[in-house]
């Protein structure tokens, strides 16, 4: 006879379905230079979206320099051999064109939106900004500060702390994971224009991007588009990752952060 259906709300006992994840259909790429491209057709809103990640970010920062990677992804937009931050604020405000730069531990990244009918253009000023930037002193200077006035306001709160907290007391401060993205008050007032320089001349490079390319266009036309932006580009080859391995864990520790003044506990 045919068992009894289960109370609705017993537990069950079977393992949960398997579930695959099927991402749209994409092409991946690999130009001459080493740059891997990333093409999909996404015809529901004209528009293009384009991603450039370069594999370095925070952990690739000298020790004693943490915040190199960020502070150079965020100058990215402040100035190119052929335009100045002012004119390229005004063609992307012109073209309604997103356009900025940020870093994570692992990559940097620049991504761009824009309008199909504008692919041109918003692409010449991508390119303009990854592969052009000057760095001016002055804009070096006001962001260094402005990262100094951000590391200070976040330690009164606790929330945006713990994590960097976290993960020094377990990698170590001789880790690179053990270190903070956005460097803190001393690495910040060791970093010049000339790491900065030194940094983009070393890390942006043609054999450490992918470039992921989604659009309002047909695949043969974002690959066109991609080549030509993008298949010039050339740089020394990419210096090899170096990432060492995590402690051992032996046992469970607890760090306790003293803030006498605060009104909550955070975990």
């Amino acid at each position: 006879p045919p068992l009894a259906p289960a109370p609705v709300d017993a537990p069950s006992t079977l393992p949960p379905a398997p579930f695959e994840v099927r991402p749209p259909p994409f092409e991946r790429v690999v130009l001459n230079n080493g740059v891997v491209l990333l093409l999909m057709e996404q015809r529901e809103v004209p528009l293009v979206s384009v991603q450039v990640t370069i594999r370095a970010g925070g952990a690739a920062d000298p020790e004693g320099k943490e915040g190199l990677a960020d502070i150079t992804a965020g100058l990215l937009r402040k100035g190119t051999k052929t335009r100045t931050a002012e004119q390229l604020a005004a063609e992307l405000d012109f073209l309604g064109t997103r356009l900025g730069g940020a870093a994570g531990m692992e990559l940097s990244y620049l991504a761009a939106e824009f309008l199909a009918k504008d692919r041109e253009e918003g692409m010449r000023l991508l390119a303009d900004v990854l592969l052009q930037p000057v760095f001016p002193e002055k804009e070096v200077a006001k962001q260094l500060a402005r990262m100094r006035d951000a590391v200070r306001q976040a330690k009164e709160d606790p929330a945006e702390v713990i994590g960097q907290y976290a993960a020094r007391f377990y990698y170590g401060p001789d880790h690179p994971y053990g270190r903070p993205i956005g460097g803190d008050e001393q690495s910040l007032g060791r970093i010049k224009r000339a790491d900065v320089v030194a940094f983009h001349r070393t890390h942006y490079v043609p054999s450490n991007a992918l470039v992921a390319l989604v659009g309002d266009l047909p695949l043969a036309e974002l690959r066109d588009l991609a080549q030509r932006t993008f298949g010039s580009w050339q740089g020394p080859a990419a210096p090899p990752a170096t990432i060492p391995p995590p402690p051992p864990f032996v046992a469970g520790r607890v760090l306790l952060v003293d803030k006498p003044d605060a009104p909550q506990t955070h975990f």
